[in-house]
């Protein structure tokens, strides 16, 4: 009876084993452990409310246990989340994507492996829509606007303002520059060439300018090269001028060369000056900047 018993007890501690090793399938990390390895990968702002374990594979041995889990999670936003859109007025503009206690719910799939007498867990993927943008704690101290919010309204309604303004100004610009070139212009010095008068031979050079008034933001007109001291011993193309949008200047185009046998220099075939409301004519040539300096007659 005793030997009896002796087999009846090893038996049962047999069962035993193997009901535990078939048990273990169903083993693994549990809900808080997938939930604290999912803590440390949320952004700031973000927290688990809550996670409940949906199914587990068992990927291993009795000897190397190793499990897949499928957790279903929802996390709550315990901050407003914003997401940056650019600046406006000098200041980070931001749009609102989430609430405080907006919640997001998915699956989180984690792998659980021995760990001493605890589990490691790794999280393997997350299916939950992306979570966009950063907690308002993220931004710092420094002030931005929120998109929709009256800061923004009355910013967008400021710059409106200074927009009409500043075209009010140019298009007045525009039109007091198309009014004061029409007109007869001469030099009231000889031309400079790197801010040292132009000569050739003790030869000056001047400029007389002629334009017709424009049509639009653009014109027509003659350009004169002369001797400074000999005015009458000049040479005439044609030019055309257009009136830059920012009102500073206009563009004049010398149409066709016109070399002058004295000063040794033409106006020369598409050159190109910037005239301004004060009569200075100036071009570049390489390194070189040429300036006439004209008076309206």
């Amino acid at each position: 009876m005793k030997i009896l018993s002796r087999v009846v007890t090893a038996l049962a501690a047999i069962g035993c084993l193997s009901l535990s090793s078939c048990s273990s399938g169903t083993e693994g990390a549990s809900e808080e452990k997938i939930s604290n390895a999912l803590a440390v990968e949320l952004d700031p702002g973000l927290e688990i409310e809550d996670i409940e374990i949906k199914a587990t594979d068992s990927l291993g041995t009795d000897v190397n246990p190793r499990f897949r889990t499928r957790s279903k999670v929802s996390i709550t936003y315990t901050e407003d989340f914003y997401r940056a859109n650019g600046k406006l007025d000098g200041q980070p503009l931001v749009t609102q994507v989430a609430k405080a206690g907006d919640t997001v719910s998915g699956d989180v799939i984690t792998l659980s492996t021995p760990q001493g007498d605890d589990w490691r867990v790794e999280i393997e993927r997350l299916e939950f829509p992306p979570i966009q943008g950063q907690a308002v704690s993220q931004f710092g101290n420094s002030p931005f606007l929120v998109e929709g919010s009256d800061e923004y309204h009355a910013t967008v309604e400021k710059l409106a303002e200074a927009d009409a303004k500043a075209e009010a100004e140019r298009v007045r610009k525009v039109a007091d520059l198309k009014a004061r070139l029409s007109g007869a212009w001469v030099s009231s010095q000889p031309l400079t060439k790197n801010g040292a008068v132009y000569e050739y031979r003790g030869l000056q050079a001047g400029y007389r300018l002629n334009l017709d008034p424009a049509d639009g933001e653009v014109g027509t007109g003659t350009a004169t090269m002369y001797v400074y001291s000999r005015p009458d011993d000049d040479m005439t193309t044609d030019i055309g001028y257009a009136i830059d949008e920012s009102g500073d200047f206009a563009t004049i185009t010398f149409n066709r060369g016109a070399y002058h046998r004295q000063l040794r220099t033409d106006v020369g075939r598409g050159r190109k000056w910037q005239l301004n409301a004060d009569g200075q004519m100036t071009t570049s040539f390489g390194r070189d900047v040429w300036l006439a300096q004209l008076k309206k007659q």
